[in-house]
């Protein structure tokens, strides 16, 4: 080491001490924030990573076989690939009917439990033949809590073969329930040519499936003894292989596998060694959050490399000067390269520390408030590899543009003038301008590119967030005959639920089914082709009338509901039906709008079979509104209003339209002829309970199937399903909002810092002009059109990037990316962009650009 060179480069550093210490903030600042960025970014694809594995599932491949035992080759045949280290099967043994549909029994071997993730809520797998565990969305169905312990019966059904012609074979079970399972079988991407999952969620031990075989055997000889000389058999048990390989978090290398898998399942399913397959494109395949791992990582590095050319562009007119005046006292160029070297070294080492240090620690800050404020379950990732390039790249950036000023010195004469002049000097002040433009365009360009991308997670976040956990209603909407049965929720039912832990809110209201009539019915092209997809058009358009609060019908005893498009037009089966005001205009006018209630007639106990369509009255409509004003009504907004015609109605108004109707009838859960009118409240049939995010199954789900159970109601559980996908979207809104407020906050230091470095290199340009006759206001004038300007170009800029950005997501032929390219930007309008947001989006962008420029200026100047 000469002590020499570096007593003297450290002297030069000391000598500009104020532009030394703006350098060393600068490096550190997009150091600090290229490793928060990058480690956010990496640390929410790791969560996001294991997250969909949780949910999802491991299994990259499920395959059901023409053989049972695909482990081996068969007929030259390799079945499994080689690259299965793990897989595991599960046997659906017969459909479990509940009053929502038809569920699935069936096995699982310990291997497909480790494959496909699957856990207890509580207590343990079945071991004997009369154990179950169950999902808790089943458990509701089928009218029972959670309690373990408890015996649980069903009806299940079993296929025979030939199938075409007979109906399948019914069996009675009883099992005892021994554990709860998180839910799953609506998560795994399987599903039937029906659209059912074929997944078991009720789950025996491998001796309860062959007791069910037993059971199903039974039921089969009894219609063999009924009628002898049937040539049917019990159709074989249906066995699912779930296949999976090492490297779970190297995506491009189960992409690739998945793809020659996929290739070679299609010849055998060809070839009759394959009956169906699917791949677990959920869990293994999140093109968009690795496109924006790739695009954060490459802004970082693009924002480093310009900040590292913009302060050494800045002064390079100093340092080219500086290098000069050392040579001509007799500096060799081997002399200047070690100083150089030397300079790097006292201003890079510690700025690459402070940074390392600072930047960890960012990180564990914002992580950790993350999971204080339960925002996301997130798992701490540094890319090691790739903090490793960056610090590389940036210390070698450093160093080229450094080295670049010693050769654009070195060319410089050593006599007159030692700085550049004429079209050197202009070069360099145009790449100055040019690198702190680029600068704020990239600012700018990450504001658009975060908040547009974010609209897509945060609508669906909110979608499902909004829906209800639960639905609970009165044994009348199963079916049921029983009078006794049929008991509405009082709000004694309801104080009951919202006090449980978790619970949000509740929506309650009453459905019932009616037949709508009006003038020149059979004219009205909508009208017509409901009329037309209905079993009878006799009575009218059938609809469902929906009982709501008094409180919240808004101000009308009736109003009818309407689904539209984003441009206001009436949709039904895809086909648009004019504008919601001149249909509500045309409907409004008719004066002989008339609805019948359909109802059951009243016998002693029960209630007779047939549904008639009662007495027609008249209906004046309040108002016409559309769906998706709703929500302002109740939180579940279009989610139970999505058929044409539907109508809302007051309470009060139900009791009046009863009284009219002749009595002896059950509308659903209410009473024809006005025997409910002496009640305050007549209670309601239907209601939606939402959750917190802390909503648990101990805590929430068990409470409430238990106050539904002793209440004699039916519930369906759908609060794992939602919250599953709802947290997924989360978390890619916390990365997405995350890695772009960090880079927007490192662009906005690194641009005050240059512009703070330019100005001070340049401070006497303020006194000049105040010297040749500009007044303060003229000056003030001056920089705030110069910073204004350049805040405008930085956002057309930044919009042209992001612009570039959808184009290239539509890559393709000519006809195709037209196409793609108009789906994403309507896809973007249906999240929420539309001309308020873009405008609030843009004016933000050069606002703060535009601060940040004419602040620092006028700052610098008022100093000057």
């Amino acid at each position: 080491m000469n002590r020499e060179l570096l007593k003297i480069t450290i002297d030069g550093i000391k000598g500009r001490k104020k532009i030394s210490i703006l350098f060393v903030i600068i490096f550190t600042v997009s150091f600090v924030f290229g490793i928060i960025t990058l480690s956010i970014t990496s640390s929410m694809n790791q969560t996001n990573e294991q997250y969909r594995m949780n949910t999802y599932g491991a299994w990259s491949s499920a395959v059901k076989f023409s053989e049972d035992d695909p482990v081996n080759a068969y007929n030259g045949k390799v079945i499994l690939p080689e690259w299965a280290e793990n897989y595991g099967s599960i046997t659906i043994c017969a459909k479990l009917q509940t009053d929502s549909g038809d569920e699935y029994i069936g096995t699982m071997d310990e291997a497909v439990k480790d494959v496909g993730k699957i856990e207890m809520v509580d207590g343990r797998m079945p071991q004997g033949n009369d154990e179950v565990a169950m999902e808790a969305d089943v458990l509701s169905e089928l009218g029972y809590d959670y309690t373990l312990g408890q015996k649980i019966s069903f009806n299940v059904s079993g296929e025979v073969e030939p199938s075409e012609t007979e109906e399948p074979v019914k069996a009675e079970c009883t099992y005892t329930l021994v554990g709860v399972i998180k839910e799953y079988t609506k998560l795994w991407n399987i599903s039937d040519d029906n659209g059912y999952e074929p997944l078991p969620s009720a789950v025996v031990s491998d001796d309860g499936g062959m007791k069910l075989m037993d059971s199903l055997k039974a039921g089969l000889d009894e219609r063999l003894k009924e009628s002898p000389g049937q040539m049917i058999e019990l159709k074989p048990f249906d066995k699912i292989w779930f296949l999976s390989g090492g490297d779970l978090y190297d995506y491009e290398k189960i992409a690739a596998k998945q793809k020659d898998y996929e290739a070679s399942l299609k010849t055998l399913e060809a070839d009759g060694y394959v009956d169906e397959y699917w791949m677990n494109d959920a869990a293994f395949k999140n093109k968009d959050m690795l496109e924006y791992n790739y695009i954060y990582t490459a802004v970082i590095f693009v924002v480093m490399l310009f900040a590292i050319i913009c302060m050494y562009s800045i002064y390079m007119h100093r340092q080219i000067r500086q290098t000069a005046l050392f040579r001509s006292i007799g500096i060799t160029k081997r002399q200047l390269g070690v100083m150089t070297f030397y300079e790097n070294i006292v201003l890079g080492i510690p700025s690459l520390i402070c940074g390392a240090a600072l930047g960890a620690a960012g990180t564990w800050l914002i992580l950790r408030f993350a999971l204080a404020e339960n925002i996301a379950d997130v798992k701490l990732y540094i890319p090691h590899k790739q903090l490793l390039v960056m610090a590389l790249l940036w210390t070698v950036g450093i160093m080229i543009a450094r080295m670049a000023i010693n050769i654009a010195a070195l060319r410089q004469p050593l006599t007159g003038k030692m700085y550049p002049v004429g079209k050197r000097a202009k070069g360099i002040m145009i790449l100055k301008k040019a690198m702190i433009l680029q600068l704020s365009v990239l600012l700018c360009f990450v504001m658009i590119f975060g908040i547009f991308e974010s609209l897509y997670p945060y609508s669906q976040m909110e979608h499902w967030n909004n829906l209800p956990s639960y639905k609970i209603y009165s044994g009348n909407l199963t079916g049921t005959d029983d009078i006794e049965q049929i008991e509405n929720m009082d709000s004694n039912f309801e104080k009951q639920l919202t006090a449980i832990p978790g619970i949000r809110s509740t929506d309650k209201m009453g459905i019932l089914e009616a037949y709508l009539t009006f003038e020149d019915m059979w004219d009205d092209g909508l009208a017509v082709d409901i009329l037309a997809g209905q079993d009878s058009a006799d009575d009218g358009i059938q609809i469902s009338l929906c009982v709501v609060p008094d409180d919240k019908i808004d101000g009308a005893d009736v109003i009818m509901t309407f689904p539209t498009d984003m441009d206001g037009n009436i949709t039904y089966n895809d086909k648009k039906y004019g504008k919601l005001d001149e249909y509500t205009d045309l409907l409004g006018s008719k004066t002989d709008i008339g609805i019948k209630l359909k109802g059951q007639k009243i016998l002693t106990d029960k209630l007779s079979n047939a549904h008639e369509a009662l007495k027609e009255q008249r209906l004046n409509i309040g108002k016409i509104i559309d769906i998706k004003q709703t929500d302002r009504l109740l939180a579940s907004g279009s989610g139970e209003f999505y058929e044409p015609y539907t109508i809302l109605c007051s309470q009060k108004y139900l009791k009046n339209l009863l009284s009219k109707v002749e009595p002896g009838y059950m509308c659903r859960t209410y009473r024809t002829g006005g025997q409910d009118e002496e009640k305050n409240d007549s209670g309601y049939n239907f209601m939606d309970v939402y959750t917190k995010p802390d909503a648990g199954y101990l805590a929430t789900d068990y409470a409430v199937a238990g106050q539904c159970r002793r209440n004699g109601l039916q519930m369906i559980n759908n609060r794992e399903s939602y919250y599953a996908n709802a947290q997924q979207y989360i978390q890619n809104l916390i990365m997405l909002l995350c890695s772009s407020l960090c880079i927007v906050i490192v662009l906005i230091l690194i641009t005050i810092n240059i512009i703070t470095l330019q100005i001070e290199n340049e401070k006497r340009k303020y006194e000049i002009l105040k010297s040749i006759g500009m007044s303060n206001r003229q000056i003030k004038r001056k920089i705030s059109a110069e910073a204004f300007l350049g805040a405008v170009i930085s956002s057309v800029f930044g919009w042209g990037i992001y612009l570039f950005y959808l184009g290239i997501k539509s890559a393709g032929t000519l006809e195709r990316f037209s196409d793609k390219f108009v789906s994403n930007l309507y896809g973007l309008r249906s999240y929420g962009l539309n001309a308020v947001t873009a405008g609030i989006v843009t004016a933000a962008g050069i606002l703060t650009v535009f601060m940040v420029s004419f602040v620092i200026r006028r700052k610098q100047w008022q100093k000057s």
